[in-house]
C-alpha cells in the first residue's frame, strides 16, 4: 500500500490536474494523463496560432484571480482555526508557507515544460498554459478544502 501511494504522489507531481489516490485506485502508471487543460481549450478556441497566446494570457488573468480571491478565503477560514484552537498550530502561517511553495513548485515545473521544447515557438506557450493548469489545480484543492 505505501509503494503504490508513493507512486500516485510522484505521479500527481507531474499532473497539472488534481487527482486522488482513489482516482488512481488500479492504474497502472501508464495509463495516468492529464487533463487536457489550458493549451487545448485555447487551441480548441483560436483560429490560428497567434491567437493562443493571448487567450493563455486571458485564461490566467482568470485564474489568477480565482486564485486570489479562493485564498483569501482560506487565509479567513485559517485565521478563525487559530482563533478556536487551543494548541499552537498555526494553521494560517502553514498554509502561507503551503502557498509559498506552491508558486516556487509552479515556477520551476513550468520552466522544464517550456524546456522540453528546446526554445522552440512553443515554449512560451507551454510555460504559460502550465501556469493555468497548475493554479486551476491549487483553486481545487483548496476549494475541496475549504469544502466546497
Amino acid at each position: 500500500m505505501v509503494r503504490s501511494v508513493k507512486i500516485v504522489y510522484l505521479l500527481m507531481l507531474g499532473c497539472p490536474c488534481p487527482m486522488t489516490l482513489a482516482d488512481a485506485k488500479g492504474s497502472s502508471p501508464e495509463h495516468f494523463e492529464a487533463a487536457p487543460g489550458a493549451m487545448a481549450e485555447c487551441w480548441a478556441e483560436s483560429s490560428n496560432r497567434m491567437e493562443v497566446r493571448p487567450c493563455l494570457v486571458a485564461k490566467q488573468k482568470v485564474a489568477d484571480a480565482a486564485l486570489t480571491e479562493t485564498t483569501s478565503r482560506m487565509e479567513n477560514k485559517t485565521h478563525e482555526l487559530d482563533a478556536i484552537t487551543t494548541a499552537d498550530h498555526d494553521v494560517k502561517q502553514r498554509f502561507l508557507s503551503a502557498q509559498k511553495a506552491f508558486f516556487q513548485y509552479i515556477n520551476a515545473n513550468c520552466r522544464w515544460h517550456a524546456v522540453m521544447f528546446a526554445s522552440g515557438t512553443g515554449a512560451g506557450d507551454a510555460y504559460q498554459a502550465c501556469l493555468v493548469d497548475l493554479r486551476r489545480a491549487r483553486i481545487a484543492e483548496i476549494r475541496k478544502a475549504l469544502g466546497k
